[in-house]
């Protein structure tokens, strides 16, 4: 009985050391160097249960300002699962950009290739993300907005206001969306037929990232299958389409030709960033164009302002009939531009959580 009772006691006290010591390595991870102040939360979830806790549409999420209070601007925490850390200082963020592939490497968290892909490439792909960001920058980069992009836009804006007017009401940001992924599907993929372009836009239009705001709503899960599911239907039209010009040695003026031509990009890796950039751009920019909307006509000083610049403007065309030119932007819009900066840094400061630098990936870790 004795002997019982001391092996029970041995194997206990075994476990609770062992419990111990795994849970002060989840709190303490290893480093080359120093980690900012901070806490991990709980093992396996680490504090994403914290990080999920809902708020307004004007506040910063109370993960984020909380922790800025008692930490500071850098903090340590687990999201996802992956040791991260958190950066809300403009300064780091754009020092961390600069620093791309020399100090710091970009990735996305593991939970994130649930929906996007489990492929290492998509997951951690360093100079190869930095490669393709610089051949996108032809398409989608000043360069590309002052020969392409900027009459384009200004017609399917005007398109898309006349066609809602009389609605009385509708949801801005839906729309928004809407514009956005019509206008870039051609100069993505450009000889897709009405019907195909029809089909691949309402595929990205399923594709959201609603499932990352609230983790125990239902909707999030219905959100997060519908995400799955729109990715594998995506993947598979880029690859038919991929497969298609290689076959056939057709050559297009789009971002798909571009990428498929270069050395340095597998097939996998060109089918990601092809369905990503849309994605991207319309949960981003519809949230900046709503967030400004709202700013301005409750702001009836900039209004006004606003419409004097763009009233100036139209008298001093030639033609009253044409569109926005680069010239136009560059040189006559200056408390537009003023307006469209503040819109940007005032989102990612109130949305901050769509924000955080995610720096687990620091060659230093």
């Amino acid at each position: 009985m004795n002997m019982i009772w001391n092996v029970s006691i041995c194997v206990t006290a075994l476990v609770v050391v062992l419990i111990s010591r795994w849970w002060y390595r989840w709190s303490n991870p290893k480093c080359n160097g120093k980690l900012p102040p901070g806490t991990m939360g709980l093992p396996i979830i680490g504090e994403t249960l914290d990080f999920f806790k809902s708020y307004g549409f004007n506040e910063t999420s109370p993960f984020i300002s909380k922790r800025m209070s008692r930490y500071g601007p850098i903090f340590r925490t687990n999201i996802f699962g992956s040791n991260t850390v958190v950066v809300t200082d403009p300064d780091v963020m754009v020092e961390v950009f600069r620093q791309e592939n020399t100090a710091f490497v970009f990735s996305l968290p593991d939970a994130f290739g649930i929906v996007l892909g489990k492929d290492d490439a998509i997951v951690n792909h360093g100079k190869t993300h930095k490669h393709f960001k610089q051949i996108t920058l032809n398409f989608l980069g000043p360069e590309g907005l002052k020969k392409k992009l900027i009459g384009g836009m200004d017609r399917a804006a005007c398109e898309g206001l006349r066609s809602k007017a009389s609605l009385g009401s509708f949801n801005l940001k839906e729309a928004a969306e809407s514009l956005i992924i019509k206008h870039l599907i051609p100069k993505l993929i450009s000889n897709l037929g009405a019907e195909a372009q029809e089909n691949l836009m309402d595929i990205f239009m399923a594709f959201n990232l609603d499932w990352y705001q609230s983790f125990f709503s239902l909707s999030t899960w219905k959100s997060l299958y519908r995400s799955f599911t729109a990715s594998r239907a995506v993947k598979k039209v880029i690859s038919n389409v991929l497969l298609s010009r290689k076959e056939s040695g057709e050559k297009h003026d789009d971002i798909l030709n571009t990428v498929m031509e270069d050395e340095v990009l597998d097939d996998k890796y060109v089918i990601f960033q092809t369905y990503v950039i849309p994605i991207a751009a319309k949960d981003t920019t519809s949230v900046m164009i709503s967030m400004a909307v709202k700013y301005i006509t409750s702001n009836p000083k900039v209004y006004l302002e606003l419409k004097r610049e763009h009233n100036a403007i139209l008298q001093n065309r030639v033609d009253k009939n044409s569109g926005v030119s680069w010239e136009e932007y560059k040189n006559n819009m200056s408390f537009t531009k003023m307006d469209i900066r503040f819109q940007r840094v005032g989102w990612c400061f109130l949305q901050l959580h769509y924000c955080i630098m995610i720096l687990r990936y620091m060659r230093t870790l």
